[in-house]
């Protein structure tokens, strides 16, 4: 996260909920939002994680 300036997002698709790796985000890290996502032919879990660096 350190390419990014303040505020700037970053998009991340992950699989099943990221729960360890969320809790471990550094504090200049924030989860604007987590999405469970539907990925047509695919009979897995997969999230959209935006962050924020604040």
């Amino acid at each position: 996260m350190h390419l990014l300036k303040d505020g700037g997002l970053w998009v991340a698709m992950k699989g099943v909920y990221p729960e360890e790796e969320i809790a471990k985000l550094p504090d200049t890290v924030a989860v604007e939002r987590v999405e469970a996502l539907h990925v047509p032919g695919l009979d897995a879990e997969r999230h959209m994680v935006v962050l924020k660096k604040v």
